[in-house]
């Protein structure tokens, strides 16, 4: 019995190989591993959570997980990122923003030369601010709703003192509705934090993450921009179509006309017009960490309520979330026909103002850089909110699609904003060799 079983064991085990010898195994793209090798440096290691998608024509050939495990909460260990894993991206809103008003425009029911005043007629400087100015952050609108609060009172000499007055100060505790208060979370908090050795944006990050968890920002875009008019909130920065002031505000008001032009709500048009039609069902504007959301890993990330209404605030600015998969879907969308030309779509990448090396065009810019001594033209964004960082590139003439999600980045400079610049430029020097 026993030599009849070792026969039999024998027997499967060669059949089990013959099988596999007669069923072709997909070949790796040579370009998945010099990308993985080039990427396994200590510095690269130690500096992401979160997912890295690599898309050449139409095959992906890299599509990797980055975690920094012991930074993760205990009681979030278990969590495991994947392509269906959702993350909050921020300013990469603004290209949905932007498309959605391009679908408006189609549908006729609006022009990217409308003065402002058509649909808002008590905005001030209406007359001379039109859609496109909003939409390349040339319209003179001040940053945020409440960039007075965040900004011009902010004294740089004495950061403590100035956190502790607002914080504790119910009187000067406000922000566009004149009636926000920190929770006691929160106060806690920001109490708690030494702001003193804090650079001048980490700590703006800080008030930012805790001023829109509020239920005072709970309104619709349309009740928003209503309050922003009726209690003369809205100041004009510089003259409209002249000076980049990158502006959430703007975008707000963008969200704004999408719904007084569509007679929808922000999150029923995008989902209606662009979501659904792309199959991106995991992409919206409603942060709930309870279902399968990437878990914020900085520090700050503590003051955050565990769900967020955010069609509001930063809503058609920076309130989406999305997954690699849905995101991976919408960078293949932006090159093809579908919804619109793609000509039509390629209006979004601009160029319409230069800053610094790059331009500007409708919630993406285009860079052109030089690679392993080939000129390319890079179309781009990156997002940022909380501990979420977020970018797309899209480089037309070599068909490659980069998206980067991730909910921890450790920033090489204070300065360093988004931190996925050096994965892309690394990325970049594998894939696009010498002529």
């Amino acid at each position: 019995m026993k030599h009849f079983i070792h026969i039999l064991i024998g027997f499967l085990l060669l059949y089990n190989a013959v099988s596999c010898k007669m069923i072709p195994q997909p070949e790796e793209n040579p370009l998945t591993r010099e990308i993985n090798d080039a990427l396994d440096y200590p510095v690269f290691r130690k500096q992401l959570s979160g997912i890295i998608s690599v898309t050449i024509g139409k095959e992906e050939v890299f599509n990797k997980v980055y975690s920094l495990s012991n930074d993760i909460p205990e009681n979030y260990r278990d969590v495991r990122l994947t392509d269906d894993t959702q993350f909050m991206i921020g300013s990469l809103t603004k290209q949905f923003t932007a498309m959605a008003i391009l679908i408006l425009q189609q549908q006729g029911k609006l022009s990217l030369n409308d003065n402002i005043n058509k649909f808002i007629p008590d905005f001030p400087w209406g007359n001379v601010i039109n859609i496109h100015d909003i939409l390349t952050h040339t319209a003179g609108l001040p940053r945020d709703p409440f960039h007075e609060y965040m900004i011009y009172e902010f004294d740089a000499d004495f950061p403590d003192t100035f956190i502790r007055n607002i914080v504790t100060d119910p009187l000067r505790q406000r922000t566009i509705m004149n009636e926000y208060t920190f929770s006691e979370k929160s106060q806690k908090y920001i109490l708690k934090k030494n702001v003193s050795d804090n650079k001048k944006g980490e700590l703006m990050n800080v008030l930012f993450t805790t001023c829109f968890i509020t239920d005072a920002m709970y309104h619709s875009p349309t009740q928003l921009v209503s309050e922003l008019l009726s209690r003369n909130r809205i100041k004009i920065l510089s003259v409209p179509g002249r000076k980049y002031n990158y502006s959430n505000l703007g975008y707000i008001i963008l969200g704004y006309l999408i719904e007084q032009l569509s007679g929808q709500s922000l999150a029923a048009f995008m989902d209606e017009n662009i979501f659904t039609p792309l199959g991106m069902s995991r992409t919206g504007y409603n942060y709930d960490v309870t279902s399968d959301f990437a878990i914020g890993l900085s520090d700050y990330d503590e003051a955050i309520t565990r769900s967020i209404n955010m069609e509001v605030w930063p809503g058609a600015a920076g309130g989406l979330h999305s997954t690699m998969r849905d995101l991976k879907n919408w960078a293949a969308f932006l090159t093809d026909d579908r919804i619109l030309p793609a000509e039509q779509k390629a209006v979004i990448w601009g160029p319409y103002h230069r800053i610094g090396a790059s331009d500007y065009g409708y919630g993406m810019m285009t860079t052109q850089r030089k690679i392993n001594g080939k000129e390319i033209t890079d179309i781009h964004h990156n997002g940022y909110i909380m501990s979420y960082n977020s970018c797309i590139h899209i480089i037309p003439g070599e068909d490659i699609k980069i998206v980067i999600l991730s909910n921890d980045i450790k920033r090489k400079s204070a300065s360093d904003l988004y931190g996925q610049e050096p994965f892309v430029d690394t990325i970049l020097n594998v894939v696009i060799k010498k002529e």
